[in-house]
């Protein structure tokens, strides 16, 4: 199903004969597929266990592709497709590459996991939907998703005639440190993050900012934290009263995870082309910043 993404993606422009690397993220649910194989010996596929490798599907699409550069799965969990972008587009900044194949995928296909998830009472929503930044946010909803996207440089993008989404201006990427729990995100760590991507991006303020699509994956723990940290960047507008709206892809689909972050900048990306948010259904107290803020 992954490979089925590929070749659009690359296709999708116009020329497609300067590919010299390829990168890919993949969560392989090795486990899940693995069970399924297990179930009948007389049924299990060849080759089984060289593809729950998870560096093969990268792989897999450079042999496809006949693609001779480097190759590889990126793994930091629901992170891992935004990191990967962002390793991808260091690569092109550098001149190390000429286009970049990004992707993620999060696939669950055996009961038995959705089983198991459904007894997963503290981080999974009784209420069956992602309601991320709402006062009535209650844990999360799983989603499937299999995203693949082609980057390039701005001016070869239009050199080539290639059809042009979104142009991403920077971006940048860390690690939450020591925090309450291994899995608790820092709002500092957010705020950094963010920062440090406009300085890439050569921003220097953030007052023009209108839109933040968040993590947001609607769980208790996380949601405040994240709200604390897109105040402590954004906080101070140049009217008070200014909005800034926040974001989340999970409050539409649910949380995909591996395939999630990416699921994130398509949304974002048709935000920008179509001028139009989703319903704002609530509103976000951001304590004592100039600026009021609406979570969707």
């Amino acid at each position: 199903m992954f490979m089925e993404d590929v070749d659009p993606a690359v296709f999708d422009g116009h020329n497609a004969s300067f590919w010299k690397w390829l990168m890919m993220p993949r969560k392989w649910r090795f486990i899940d597929y693995s069970g399924i194989q297990n179930r009948d010996p007389e049924d299990r596929a060849d080759s089984i266990t060289m593809g729950l490798s998870q560096s093969i599907l990268s792989n897999r699409g450079s042999n496809f592709l006949n693609i001779n550069g480097p190759s590889m799965t990126i793994d930091t969990a629901c992170s891992g497709s935004l990191v990967s972008l962002d390793v991808a587009c260091r690569f092109l900044d550098s001149n190390q590459a000429d286009a970049m194949l990004v992707g993620g995928a999060s696939m669950w296909l055996s009961p038995e996991h959705n089983e198991e998830v459904s007894t997963m009472n503290m981080t999974m929503s009784p209420s069956a939907k992602c309601q991320s930044f709402d006062a009535n946010e209650d844990e999360y909803v799983k989603a499937e998703g299999i995203n693949v996207v082609c980057i390039k440089r701005l001016e070869d993008a239009i050199h080539d005639n290639d059809p042009i989404r979104a142009i991403i201006r920077g971006t940048a990427s860390n690690a939450s440190g020591r925090t309450a729990g291994i899995a608790n995100p820092s709002s500092e760590a957010q705020a950094s993050v963010t920062q440090r991507a406009y300085k890439n991006a050569g921003i220097s303020g953030f007052e023009a900012t209108q839109s933040v699509e968040c993590h947001g994956t609607g769980t208790l723990a996380g949601g405040p934290i994240e709200v604390r940290g897109v105040v402590s960047v954004f906080g101070p507008g140049p009217q008070p009263g200014q909005e800034l709206i926040i974001e989340s892809i999970k409050s539409n689909i649910g949380h995909s995870e591996a395939a999630t972050g990416l699921s994130g900048l398509f949304k974002a990306t048709m935000v920008l082309e179509r001028g139009q948010f989703d319903h704002l259904g609530y509103h976000i107290c951001a304590g004592k910043a100039p600026r009021s803020y609406s979570g969707r």
